[in-house]
Order: C-alpha cells, then sequence, then structure tokens
C-alpha cells in the first residue's frame, strides 16, 4: 500500500489531450508539404531526364547520318523515304523514315530512334539519278525544332563510273 499512496501524493506531469492534438496537426501540415516539395523534386527530375534523352536521341541520329555521309561511297534513293548507304566495301546501311520514328539497319544492328521528324527532302544528282546529293529533315522534340542537313560531294571517278555502267 506504501507504493499506491506514494503514486497518488506524486504529481505526475503529462501532455494533455489537446496538447497532442495541436502537435498532431502541425506534424500533418508539415508532413504534407514535405511530400509536396518531394513531388516536385521529383516532377523535375523526371522533365530533366526526359530531356536528356530527347538531346541523346538527337545526337545519335547526327552521328549516324554523319558517319554514314562521311564514310560511304554512295548514297543511294530508291524509294521516297529511304536511304541505302553504300561503303567502299560493298556494305550497304539502309535508314528509312517512318512513323514509328527513324530506323538504322546495317550488317551488325538494328535500331530504331523513335523521334517526330517533318521536312523530309531528299535530293537527288539530277532527275534521272538515285544518287543523293542532299538530305535535310527537321527534328521535333520538347517543343522545340531541330533542322538537320547533310551534303554528299561525289569524287569524279564515282560519277563517271555510274555514267559508264548508266550506257
Amino acid at each position: 500500500m506504501h507504493i499506491i499512496e506514494y503514486l497518488i501524493r506524486k504529481r505526475v506531469k503529462a501532455f494533455t489531450l489537446a496538447e497532442i492534438l495541436i502537435a498532431m496537426v502541425i506534424s500533418g501540415i508539415l508532413l504534407a508539404l514535405a511530400v509536396k516539395v518531394i513531388q516536385v523534386f521529383a516532377n523535375i527530375g523526371s522533365n530533366q531526364n526526359e530531356a536528356s534523352s530527347n538531346n541523346n536521341k538527337i545526337f545519335i541520329i547526327q552521328t549516324a547520318f554523319k558517319e554514314n555521309f562521311t564514310n560511304s561511297y554512295r548514297i543511294v534513293a530508291e524509294y521516297p523515304d529511304q536511304l541505302t548507304f553504300i561503303y567502299p566495301d560493298g556494305s550497304p546501311t539502309l535508314i528509312s523514315f517512318s512513323s514509328a520514328g527513324i530506323v538504322i539497319k546495317s550488317q551488325l544492328s538494328s535500331d530504331t530512334i523513335d523521334v517526330s521528324y517533318d521536312s523530309l527532302q531528299i535530293t537527288r544528282l539530277d532527275s534521272t539519278s538515285t544518287l543523293v546529293k542532299r538530305l535535310s529533315f527537321v527534328i521535333q522534340s520538347n517543343n522545340s525544332t531541330y533542322p538537320v542537313f547533310f551534303r554528299k560531294d561525289y569524287v569524279n571517278q564515282i560519277l563517271y563510273n555510274i555514267d559508264r555502267n548508266a550506257n
């Protein structure tokens, strides 16, 4: 009994119910703000990842076309939305423009780069030739447009051999 009398006489300090409720309301408000801030930062990161992904796609397209225009022996356009790059060893690389994006096929690999493009123009050497002189189109990404332009200069020997084969 001695312990019970001691506990009754001793005043126990504790929080009131109102104080606990106020602390819970404040904690809830702070938690809601923290969740909102995390969502904002997550959206910023997502937008940066998307922009980086689009920049990578544009870089891949620029690099692929630059390499093919520079290193190919001839560029042939038998169809209005397809180019065939023929290398000195005879190996071809096919690049076609489709609604799914730009498709690049070589002997070793095939890749589809899903980008939107517009204003595709393939210019041939003359009206009877299938050899491509220029290529231009516009890539549309993130409300921006990126013009792409390439030109192929042929050496006279290639043009002479083609003319002789045509006769």
